[in-house]
Parts: structure tokens; C-alpha cells; sequence
């Protein structure tokens, strides 16, 4: 098992939810891979006297519950079967968090704003952008558009040694909800990743070269309540979600025309290039239905390229119904930060 989210990343609160990644590639036999998940289950609902929330998508298992501690403190759980990528997420993020502790409070402090402007998609209703998506955008924003930039680009990098990894993948195309179907037509694929990412040296030097060989007076010395409001401002005003994708890939890092997904340029650098985005862009991302009027829209109105998952867009739940919410209140929010200072002063009246 290998913890993930918000705790491992310094970006938690005193509610952050356990998540956990419960790796079963070990058994080797699927019938044992499917029993232990029903013993599994069996177990939670012993301990916790009561019966577990089995979440099963498209691309996700997960098994959620409640711990009641003695003194009557309950703490949500979140175990995984597709967890290995949200932990290399988490991994990125936590050397972020180290690299700048700014990134923290940035991150922290954008988590609590969309919660105050009523932005912010819960476990039950999920119609706004996920916390890894806005995490992500505020990554690219502190890497590609800000200058001099704040973050280095990790992924990316052209002296990276990239190796592949065998990676798990959600493969459950009918959406039947049981372990065995789902289990069963898990797929594994090589992915490349970096090795520089567990590797502290490697990191630094990535740091030093692309941030500091500058010296000190040519950091960025922005305050965090500067950066803030300029990343507001980006987002509303300046990016143009319709054209312009996130990139944060070994590909590239930063705010790309969707052009370059379909026109890769770099024919010397093949194994940088993964066609399994490319045919989710083509294939997939321009064809799904919209639930209001039924006419074909984007798979999100906001395009991530996430860093190991190339079948799927992490903002796909921001769609058309709500988009006009999302930027309004954005607006209000920036508004309200600019004039008063503080998020104490932000009122967002949702009809």
C-alpha cells in the first residue's frame, strides 16, 4: 500500500481524506487478485461495522469508508486499485512543494478560494474541475507564463534519462460495476516517465539550471498574494480554453495550441511522442454528447494532458452546462480580492 493526495503533498488540511494505493500486480492469478478484493471488502465492513462504498468506473475501483476513532473522530479512507498514478501525481507535487514553499501556499489558498466562490466539485457532485486539474493549471502557470518563472519543468527536461514503466490502466468499457469484469480487462502499457523524479540529485540540478543559474536578483520575488491574483487573471482573461490545451508531459510543459497534439514536430525525438493522446484527442475528445442538449461537445471544456494517463482529459467535468458559472464566478471572486484583500469579503450568491 503507498499513501497518496493531499497529506503526502503538503497541500492537506485537518479533514484531507487517506488516500491509498493498494498495489495487487503480486498475484499473479486474477481469481486471486478478485478473492482478496472480496475478503478485502469483508474485512473493512468487520472492522468498521459496516458496509464499504465500492466507487467502479470506466477507469477507476475504489473502495471508500469511515474509521471512527475512539474519541468519535472519523476520518475518510480511499484505497485505490488504479492508484499508481495519482501517487507519481502526488510525487510530483510534494518536490513542488519542496522546491518553492510558495507553491504550497498557492496551492492551499486556491483549494479554500473555489470552495468560498462555490467552484469546487465534491465527492457527490462533480461538475467543476477537479483539484488535481487546478493544481496542474497552477504548475503550468508557474512554470510557462509567469517570468521569470517559479518552477522549474521536471517532466520535461532535455537531459531526463526516460525509462518505461509497465503501468495499469482502467479498461472497463461496458461500465459493469463487479470486481471480476473489472479485473479482468485491466490493461498494462509501457509509459515513459522520467527517472529524475525519484532522484533528489537529478532534481536539484534541474532546479539550479533552470531557476538559479541566474543567481538571487533574478529570481522571482512575487509575493504569494501577487501571484495569486495574476494566476486569477490568466485563467479568466487570457487563456483560451478553446484553442489552447494544458501540457504536462515529458512531451512538453506548458500552455500548448491544440494543434501541436495532432502536428508533433520533434521527428528526432520519437519515443518522446505518444500517439495514445493523439488518438483520444481525435477519437474521443471532440465526440461526446452534451447532457442538455444532446449535440456533440468536448470531453471537458478545459484540455490536461495528464503526466502518465494519455486516455483520458482530468478536467472532462467541467462540460458546457456550467462553464459560464465557473468563469463568472471566478470573476466575482478576482473582483472581490482586488477591492477588499481578503477572502473573508468574497459573497457568492448561486440561484
Amino acid at each position: 500500500m503507498y499513501p497518496y493526495g493531499s497529506i503526502t503533498q503538503f497541500l492537506g488540511g485537518k479533514n484531507s481524506d487517506i488516500d491509498i494505493y493498494l498495489d495487487i500486480r503480486q498475484m499473479k492469478s486474477i481469481r486471486d487478485r478478485i478473492n482478496f478484493l472480496y475478503n478485502l471488502e469483508e474485512t473493512i465492513k468487520y472492522i468498521i461495522n459496516n458496509s464499504p462504498k465500492i466507487v467502479i468506473s470506466t477507469r477507476l475501483y475504489v473502495i471508500s469508508f469511515k474509521f471512527s476513532e475512539n474519541d468519535g473522530k472519523e476520518t475518510d479512507f480511499d484505497i485505490s486499485l488504479m492508484g499508481f498514478c495519482p501517487y507519481i501525481h502526488s510525487t510530483l507535487l510534494r518536490t513542488y512543494s519542496l522546491i518553492d514553499p510558495r507553491f504550497s501556499l498557492l496551492a492551499i489558498s486556491l483549494k479554500k478560494f473555489i470552495e468560498i466562490i462555490k467552484i469546487k466539485s465534491s465527492e457527490n457532485k462533480i461538475e467543476f474541475l477537479n483539484s488535481f486539474s487546478w493544481m496542474i493549471l497552477l504548475i503550468t502557470f508557474l512554470q510557462d507564463i509567469i517570468s521569470p518563472p517559479i518552477l522549474p519543468k521536471l517532466l520535461s527536461h532535455k537531459n531526463n534519462s526516460n525509462i518505461f514503466y509497465t503501468i495499469q490502466y482502467g479498461n472497463n468499457k461496458e461500465k459493469i460495476k463487479n470486481f471480476d469484469y473489472f479485473v479482468e480487462n485491466i490493461k498494462e502499457e509501457n509509459t515513459l516517465l522520467p527517472d529524475s523524479l525519484l532522484n533528489n540529485k537529478a532534481l536539484y540540478e534541474i532546479y539550479h539550471e533552470q531557476i538559479e543559474k541566474n543567481g538571487p536578483q533574478n529570481k522571482n520575488n512575487l509575493s504569494c498574494a501577487e501571484i495569486f491574483l495574476y494566476f486569477l487573471e490568466f485563467i479568466i482573461y487570457y487563456f483560451k480554453s478553446d484553442s489552447v490545451y494544458v501540457n504536462c508531459s515529458i512531451e512538453n510543459e506548458g500552455y500548448e495550441s491544440m494543434s501541436n497534439i495532432l502536428n508533433y514536430n520533434d521527428a528526432n525525438d520519437i519515443n518522446k511522442k505518444d500517439d495514445r493522446f493523439s488518438e483520444y484527442f481525435q477519437n474521443k475528445y471532440f465526440k461526446i454528447r452534451n447532457c442538455y442538449d444532446n449535440k456533440m461537445t468536448r470531453d471537458g471544456l478545459i484540455l490536461i494532458r495528464d503526466p502518465l494517463d494519455p486516455h483520458y482529459n482530468p478536467g472532462q467535468s467541467l462540460r458546457i452546462g456550467n462553464y459560464i458559472t465557473f468563469i463568472e464566478n471566478l470573476k466575482i471572486g478576482y473582483l472581490s480580492l482586488l477591492k477588499y484583500g481578503d477572502f473573508d469579503q468574497i459573497r457568492i450568491n448561486n440561484n
